[in-house]
């Protein structure tokens, strides 16, 4: 089960929460908590720590329940985002934080600190899914390797999310229940008859669908405190986990009355009208929106309008297709880039022409335009945040870029439409929100590190970021924008628990504050075309708003006046207009208004709701959802001193015991699994039984990887043996292919990996190439083995006739592997080469073998087309058992490097045909997980013969070490497959197999 914080729509973490255990990594320990952090987010762990065991003792208090052992917090920042998330695990539970703060315009950017905040959010997650079951058949259930409480099984995810959100704002004072965001989109949701069903509030589709069941879910359960309680809640987590099994409509109907599904109706009814009473005020006032620009979907990025005012570059988004960054002509040419459907055209034409009565549709919505330019995304990676330079020719963009290690950075690129010229400028800054100054040397950015975001000066020629205001735990910056002199920058501060404009002198880094101090947070902070005035969005009454503040006088000035939201006030300097976002059900449109033409008249109308922390009545928790609360002030967290503060060394051991299966033309397997892993998954082992099994490898090994090192160090030990004499299930008779005989190797081995990652940006500098849109990824490994074989055969042998040969088998082998991955919007192509090498010495007998591979693929949305190809040839003078051997299914005993022989053709039985020479060819069509596939393959002492066919669907599914979860890595196959030709012509066989591997 994963419960995860996030920032926007439905972003849910990986199972497989990627960490970086080659840095130095420290364990900080509490009363109730262990927390392993890099080095690099030491400060911020350790602030974070103080405060825990309060927070563990606060949530307690609420929910009712908190584990009685040590749960394990992890701090790490592979995509520098803003998340987090929880894994309620009865044995080993367990929080992953991100330290990245949000940004004003989120759910979560309502905050007093971020870490505050987010382990709030987490813990509560865990106080509230591991309260155990007191059923006897559930506790032998929760004692599995992955043992979980009822909690997690049967609560709904509108209610885990809902909760901790809950319990969020009543702890802190602040969050998601506190934010006007929330109450904007469930007020334009109702008024357009768009909340979610019961069953939609769980789900993740459409436009911030992953996010009700934070959003509704935390007012729904608001409202149902208020209704019967507080305490009804916890009598709902005690009947979920009573001796007597329920469901979790029936523990919900014992304590409220009714399924949730018919008061979740009852609730939603009155939230549309607590809706419309409230929108009636802001009518009443006068509502001020603008003109629509443009009908857009999903969340459209930040508009931005040339110097000139001729065009308008903005990132759009839709829900099947990556985002966007597209330049509009602005202004009268903006007619002739209008997309007219002359199909419709020339519909509605004949239809007057044959019915003149008739009557055309009325077109309500600005058409569509088309771009004068596009950029497309890289895969995921969006180019976002446009800003032009003053010669209106050039954009900074900003685009997340993959480092070596392979986790994601922001950075800067320089882009030239009308040369199709996009250059990186900054090489693992982690800089965003960037904004060039007006002589187009440098730049305002924000950096986003170590849990601080600094306002920073990056030189646009050289890439250099040094530091323009420092920021601390308690302060943060974003959204920088140049004075139009360049003498001055404006950006937004978090401090004090809310999001202040600031006005900073670019040479000394001294700041001083200008909104006004009225407890309103403001963001989205722009400078007017003469400079004279400041644009932002306010939230002063309980609506965000764009506003103008006149920097002489001091005085703000509404420039809209909205049922939803507005975001992101952009100014046109050909005119006084200003573009801004509006927030509707279905995105955010671009609209324009023009202050002179529509000027908000009278004061700001309040949107408020009367309640607190806590709504006391049903009435106050349906305005609560759609009003902001008021400021509210809670205690803080007290600190308390750590217990313990260490190098990480191989961190706290979890152990797993774990099932093995293979099933397939060499019979069935059965086999288990003693692991054991780290939460930074610096340390993992392996301890592999497997029992006999007709011709399927059995034995065991010993296997461990170490990665706390830049390249990762695998060693093992092995005593396996496979027994070829055996029928095969796929054949009525043996196999005849030399390898009639029972094979034995103990040994050992050590191989040595690394793997890297080349961005496209880095691509494109190194080859000095205006755009690349292809990042490069290497992998190379090294190994060597040693140890004692037997081979005892009825016939043919390695070399003659003899039964019986021992011996040594002593090995080496060399990897490498170099994938490029093209992505142009949902279209991913990437081609892969590899390379191996292999040279050794089996029962006295020398030997050499290479293989070589091609990948090219071609995928979109997880549907598309993929071709292999792999050759290989060993020395002739090899002895059979060094020979190609063609099917089986792939070796996890010990590393398939060590028996690079072996080719893995799971419909096939092991040693169907040896040779010197092999080829196998393949074309797979995936789609949604599972592929069709036609295979071709050939072994013999030369190239060139006829290729024997194979045809099967299977599903594949490869994962790394999930550390998480306490899991090594692991393989999953299920298929079936037909022979076309050969001795077995006409056979259909099924392999299925489930492998871990360290």
């Amino acid at each position: 089960m994963l419960v995860a914080l996030s920032l926007s729509a439905s972003s849910r973490v990986a199972a497989q929460v990627p960490t970086r255990p080659a840095l130095p990594w420290r364990t900080i320990e509490t009363q109730w908590f262990r927390f392993h952090t890099p080095a690099e987010y030491e400060g911020w762990t350790r602030d974070v720590a103080q405060r825990m065991d309060s927070v563990r003792e606060r949530v307690r208090l609420v929910v009712g329940h908190a584990p009685s052992r040590k749960v394990d917090i992890v701090v790490e920042d592979p995509a520098n985002a803003t998340n987090g998330s929880a894994w309620p695990l009865l044995r080993a539970p367990t929080i992953v934080l991100y330290p990245v703060p949000p940004n004003p315009r989120s759910f979560i950017g309502n905050n007093r600190t971020w870490g505050e905040i987010l382990t709030v959010h987490e813990f509560a997650h865990i106080a509230h899914l591991t309260r155990p079951s007191r059923n006897t058949l559930a506790q032998l259930r929760q004692r599995l390797p992955i043992g979980a409480g009822p909690l997690v099984l049967s609560t709904p995810r509108w209610l885990t999310e809902g909760y901790a959100t809950y319990v969020e704002g009543v702890l802190t004072g602040s969050g998601r229940p506190h934010a006007p965001l929330r109450a904007a989109v469930l007020r334009e949701w109702a008024l357009a008859g768009a909340l979610p069903t019961y069953d939609a509030m769980s789900g993740t589709q459409g436009f911030l669908g992953g996010t009700f069941a934070y959003l509704q879910g935390s007012a729904f359960v608001d409202w149902l405190a208020a209704t019967e309680g507080d305490s009804s809640l916890t009598a709902l987590w005690r009947r979920q986990s009573a001796r007597t099994v329920r469901s979790f409509a029936s523990a919900f109907a014992g304590v409220y009355g009714e399924e949730p599904p018919r008061l979740y109706q009852r609730f939603v009814a009155d939230q549309i009208v607590e809706a419309r009473a409230q929108t009636a005020k802001l009518e009443a006032a006068g509502v001020v929106r603008g003109e629509l620009v443009q009908r857009l979907t999903a969340a459209t990025g930040d508009p931005a309008v040339a110097p000139d005012g001729q065009q308008l570059a903005v990132v759009v988004r839709s829900e099947l297709e990556p985002a966007r960054l597209v330049i509009w002509r602005n202004g009268a040419a903006a007619v002739a880039d209008t997309v007219v459907d002359s199909a419709r055209v020339r519909q509605v034409r004949r239809m007057l022409k044959r019915d003149p009565e008739d009557v055309a549709p009325v077109l309500r919505e600005p058409l569509p335009r088309r771009a004068l330019y596009t950029l497309d995304a890289m895969g995921a990676r969006s180019h976002e945040d446009p800003r032009w330079f003053r010669d209106g020719k050039r954009l900074l963009v900003v685009r997340q870029e993959p480092r070596a290690d392979g986790t994601l950075r922001p950075e800067l690129f320089e882009w030239t439409p009308e040369k199709h010229r996009l250059r990186a400028v900054t090489k693992g800054a982690s800089v965003r929100r960037a904004d060039p100054s007006p002589d187009g040397t440098q730049a305002a950015a924000i950096r986003c590190e170590g849990g601080r975001c600094d306002l920073v000066r990056v030189t646009l020629a050289s890439g250099a970021v040094r530091e323009m205001v420092p920021s601390s735990p308690a302060r943060q910056w974003d959204r920088p924008r140049w004075s139009p002199d360049g003498k001055e920058v404006a950006a937004v501060v978090h401090r004090d628990a809310r999001w202040r404009v600031a006005i900073v002198n670019a040479e000394t880094g001294t700041f001083r504050e200008v909104s006004p101090d009225d407890g309103a947070e403001r963001y989205d902070v722009t400078y007017t075309p003469d400079g004279q005035s400041l644009l932002y969005v306010s939230e002063h009454g309980g609506i965000p708003n764009v506003v103008r503040l006149d920097l002489a006088t001091g005085i703000e000035t509404s420039l809209t006046r909205v049922t939803g939201a507005a975001f992101a006030p952009e100014p046109v300097t050909i005119d006084t207009s200003v573009y801004f976002l509006h927030l509707t059900p279905e995105g955010f449109d671009l609209r324009r208004v023009v202050p002179a033409r529509t000027p908000v008249r009278g004061a700001v109308v309040a949107i408020e709701s009367p309640a607190a922390v806590r709504a006391q009545r049903a009435g106050d928790a349906v305005a609560a959802s759609l009003a902001p609360r008021g400021p509210t002030a809670v205690d803080s967290f007290p600190r308390a001193p750590l217990r313990g503060d260490r190098a990480y060394g191989l961190g706290p051991r979890s152990y797993r015991l774990l099932p093995g299966f293979i099933g397939g033309p060499d019979g069935r397997m059965l086999g288990g699994y003693l692991t054991s892993t780290d939460p930074a998954a610096r340390f993992t082992w392996l301890l592999h039984g497997v029992l006999p099994a007709q011709r399927q490898w059995y034995g065991g090994s010993l296997r461990a990887a170490w990665r706390g090192w830049p390249v990762t160090v695998t060693g093992e030990a092995f005593s396996t043996a496979q027994d070829l004499g055996h029928e095969s299930t796929a054949a009525p008779a043996r196999v005849v292919s030399g390898l009639d005989g029972r094979l034995q190797w103990s040994g050992g081995a050590v191989v040595v990996e690394q793997r890297r990652t080349i961005a496209a940006s880095h691509v494109a500098r190194t080859l000095h190439i205006p755009m690349a849109r292809f990042d490069v990824s290497t992998r190379w490994r090294a190994g060597a083995a040693g140890g004692r074989m037997r081979f005892a055969g009825d016939s043919l042998s390695l070399t003659d006739a003899r039964r019986n040969e021992v011996g040594q088998r002593v090995m080496g082998f060399g990897e490498f592997q170099a994938g490029l991955q093209a992505q142009r919007g949902a279209r991913v192509a990437s081609l892969r080469l590899d390379a191996h090498g292999a040279a050794g010495r089996t029962l006295e007998q020398r030997w050499t073998r290479v293989r070589a591979g091609m990948t090219v693929s071609s995928l979109q949305q997880g549907s598309g087309v993929r071709l292999d190809g792999v050759i290989g040839r060993t020395s002739t003078d090899a002895p059979l058992i060094e020979q190609f051997a063609m099917g089986g299914q792939s070796l996890f005993v010990f590393d398939p490097g060590l028996m690079s022989q072996r080719v893995a053709v799971e419909a096939l039985p092991s040693g169907t045909a040896l040779g010197t020479h092999m080829s196998v060819v393949r074309a797979s069509v995936p789609l949604q997980g599972v592929e069709g596939y036609f295979l071709g393959w050939q072994a013999g002492n030369s190239w060139g013969g006829r290729l024997s066919r194979v045809a099967g669907v299977e599903a594949r599914s490869t994962t790394a070490v999930a550390s998480i979860l306490r899991i090594p890595g692991s393989t999953a196959v299920a298929g079936v497959g037909r022979q076309l030709d050969g001795a077995l012509k006409g056979k259909t066989t099924w392999y299925v197999s489930v492998q871990f591997a360290p």
